[in-house]
């Protein structure tokens, strides 16, 4: 049955795109550079140049009728591309389909949506595109986190600064939407008032672990913006369901961001700080003793966190848009793991089409 419900989400999706009455493309390139200077501490000296985020990209969204609408993103290359494809249904990690969401709008203030989703999670580090963002300068948490899952949500919106939304989704803790049983629940408010926005969302994972059976999440997002001035603040508390409340993981991560020449220029800083317990596994990293890629893609990211040693992470970016549709960018990075820094410089170039 759910070999027949996977087809039928993936037929759906190409059927979707195809029968549209609108339609609106966007082609994503990004191509970076990304060079660590790892030290002697290291798990690893490997101090290689990579590709970093760099990947070939595709958004899309579109409506069938006044209440029959979709929206879509799929990474069709990175610098590992058979791992991307190998991965189609999975769950514990990103696959070519990040989200395929057919929405159903039977009223001004009722959403229902179904396929594979954005889960309602994390805070506004998690609101930016996959192709968006400077790896090394993101959180464990959205490292290590798949927020893209399959299920089904509904969300009410009473007024343009006001949305709740529920939603039944695959945990990110199994393996793929064919194998294993577990699921999430998620609930998230967004609001908004002049300068402001806030994000609560609460979250319940279940994980299959020795450790736990299930992960608790809650993230309190906070940001204000103008033309020239963004920042923003998450903050999240996690705790291994049935443990102690004292064993209870906390993660703060922040970005200040100014725009300068009518938003030609943006020059930006990001870091956090994640408190890690002794009796709460890291649920989202690969080990209990962390680890670089071999191959060096990941920069200078930690795969695990060590129990009882906090994370700290920062760096600064710049952003330059030499054309509306044309970024170019640089960041640098350091964290309190590999006690070393890494610079990325790069550009992504979008091309749009709407029918």
């Amino acid at each position: 049955m759910r070999k027949i419900i996977a087809c039928a989400a993936l037929f759906l999706s190409a059927f979707a795109v195809s029968t549209a009455q609108e339609l609106n493309l966007g082609i994503h390139s990004r191509l970076e550079a990304n060079q660590p200077w790892l030290t002697e501490s290291s798990s690893l000296s490997n101090n290689r140049i990579n590709w970093g985020n760099s990947g070939l990209f595709v958004t899309a969204d579109g409506s069938f009728s006044d209440k029959l609408s979709f929206d879509a993103s799929l990474t069709l290359l990175t610098s590992d591309p058979a791992w991307l494809y190998q991965n189609t249904l999975g769950t514990a990690e990103c696959g070519w389909i990040n989200w395929a969401n057919l929405l159903f709008t039977p009223s001004d203030v009722l959403t229902f949506g179904v396929g594979k989703q954005i889960m309602f999670a994390g805070g506004w580090e998690n609101d930016p595109y996959d192709f968006e963002q400077h790896l090394d300068l993101c959180s464990q948490d959205w490292q290590g986190n798949n927020v893209y899952q399959w299920g089904g949500s509904v969300t009410y919106s009473p007024n343009e600064n006001q949305s709740y939304g529920f939603q039944i989704t695959t945990s990110p803790f199994r393996e793929s939407l064919l194998v294993g049983n577990g699921s999430a629940a998620s609930f998230q408010t967004r609001q908004s008032a002049g300068i402001w926005s806030g994000i609560l969302s609460i979250n319940y994972l279940q994980a299959y672990l020795d450790e736990a059976p299930a992960l608790g999440m809650i993230t309190l997002g906070n940001k204000l913006e103008n033309d020239n001035l963004q920042t923003w603040v998450d903050f999240t508390l996690k705790n291994a369901l049935g443990c102690d409340l004292n064993g209870m993981n906390a993660s703060l991560t922040g970005s200040f961001l100014y725009r300068f020449c009518d938003g030609s220029l943006e020059l930006g800083a990001k870091g956090g700080w994640e408190k890690i317990s002794r009796k709460c596994p890291d649920f989202f990293g690969y080990s209990d003793a962390w680890s670089l890629e071999e191959d060096g893609v990941a920069g200078i990211v930690p795969l695990g966190i060590m129990p009882g040693k906090d994370y700290a992470f920062g760096g600064l970016f710049f952003h330059y848009y030499p054309a509306e549709d044309l970024r170019l960018h640089a960041a640098f990075a350091v964290n309190n793991y590999t006690k070393a820094p890494s610079a990325t410089i790069g550009l992504l170039y979008s091309f749009y089409i709407n029918h």
